[in-house]
């Protein structure tokens, strides 16, 4: 009997509870919504750039949930490997009324020497909540080579081949990062060169004639195949030093005393007469042939060419060059840019 009373005790107990739940307004719970994002972030939390000669900026999506008001927001850098000042990186990143996304501009230097070919930066920007990317990690590739501007280019190695008239003109000119001796003339028999027409040279990439004047008494060009085509196959150059160089094995030293190299002096470099051999890959096997035959091959450093021609040479669509020493030659039509 008295375990009956202790289960009709438990039951009653139960139904006054259901009796009472049931009379009640139904409550819904719902676990606590997380803190909604308000402020800026960044697009991304690691970023890499690769720069290109000439380059001056580049952009850093930055975004924000809220977009009616304009807002100034303040940028930071917690870390940087650039100890030079290659970037200048704002302290702030600006808003219009209406935009949700805004972008940092970060201005390049290329024209300062950096120790090291890849800067690592950490930014910072304040108004970030929890749930946002308030950092970014931010790797910038510097370039190979920068661009100097563009120098004067003297023909004389299609022009000497077939015995044409020589011509000069204005080829971008870039000088390598590492090795201040190293440089190269950008796409120098493309649509650039007065002799060519369309179809005559591969305009879907650049092609770089590179001149190593490391030793300014030792100048050489290694094999450089050209992207022009007049129906015997790609032009292709090297000097006589680098043949004897890279493709016969001897020493430089011993290239360089047999006179074979160019030199690089007063802002031009040179090469002997003969000094640099010209084939075309289906033209004889790919044979090689002497040119420069007028010794008239010269690449004049941004600036050096206007500095000796007069005034009112450059003034004209077409004018004579001057050498190395500041005497016209004869015989050579200056294409303007």
């Amino acid at each position: 009997m008295k375990i009956m009373k202790k289960i009709n005790l438990i039951l009653g107990a139960i139904l006054a509870v259901f009796a009472f739940t049931a009379c009640t307004d139904e409550v819904e719970y719902d676990a606590a919504a997380p803190e909604k994002a308000q402020g800026v972030y960044f697009a991304e939390t690691n970023s890499t750039i690769q720069l290109v000669s000439g380059q001056v900026a580049f952009d850093v999506e930055v975004g924000r949930v809220n977009s009616a008001d304009a807002q100034e927001v303040a940028v930071s850098v917690i870390s940087s490997t650039d100890s030079v000042g290659v970037l200048s990186i704002p302290s702030q990143v600006k808003f219009n009324a209406g935009d949700s996304v805004a972008y940092l501009t970060i201005a390049c230097d290329l024209t300062k020497k950096s120790p090291i070919t890849t800067l690592d930066v950490v930014l910072s920007i304040e108004g970030a909540s929890p749930y946002e990317k308030s950092e970014m990690a931010l790797t910038v590739k510097l370039p190979e080579w920068i661009s100097l501007g563009n120098a004067v280019y003297v023909e004389d190695l299609v022009t000497g081949f077939f015995s044409v008239s020589n011509v000069a003109y204005y080829v971008e000119i870039q000088q390598h990062i590492d090795n201040p001796g190293r440089y190269r003339l950008v796409n120098p028999y493309g649509a650039a060169y007065p002799y060519n027409v369309e179809g005559d040279y591969d305009a879907s990439k650049d092609y770089f004639m590179e001149i190593d004047a490391t030793d300014p008494d030792g100048v050489v060009m290694p094999m450089f195949y050209s992207g022009m085509d007049w129906g015997y196959g790609e032009f292709a150059f090297i000097s006589m030093a680098s043949y004897y160089i890279d493709l016969k094995g001897n020493p430089f030293e011993a290239v360089k005393a047999a006179g074979y190299c160019g030199t690089f002096k007063d802002g031009v470099i040179t090469f002997p007469v003969g000094g640099i051999l010209v084939g075309m890959t289906n033209y004889n096997d790919f044979g090689l042939y002497q040119t420069n035959k007028s010794g008239m091959f010269a690449v004049y450093m941004p600036g050096v060419y206007e500095s000796m021609a007069s005034a009112k040479a450059l003034s004209t669509k077409k004018s004579v060059v001057v050498n190395s020493k500041g005497a016209l030659v004869e015989g050579v039509t200056l294409f303007a840019k």
